[in-house]
């Protein structure tokens, strides 16, 4: 499991989580909030809530590296 920072948190809605679903639970607030760029769907443009965690638009497979640096492996 993994602790996510304070501001992922408002956005995968939990505070411990396994990286998968921390990762489904983003894609999950991407697609409700219409997020992805119309035309290039593997842009990702980010709300404020999001402009947190990545401040300017990223391709998806950049996501993840970005993510990282609001998880921090868990102790328990």
């Amino acid at each position: 499991l993994f602790e996510v920072s304070k501001d992922l948190e408002k956005i995968v809605k939990g505070k411990k989580l396994s990286r998968s679903d921390i990762l489904k639970n983003v894609w999950k607030y991407i697609k409700s909030k219409d997020l992805q760029d119309k035309k290039n769907k593997r842009q990702i443009n980010p709300d404020k809530n999001l402009s947190k965690i990545f401040d300017k638009p990223i391709d998806m497979m950049q996501l993840s590296t970005h993510l990282n640096k609001h998880m921090k492996r868990s102790e328990s």
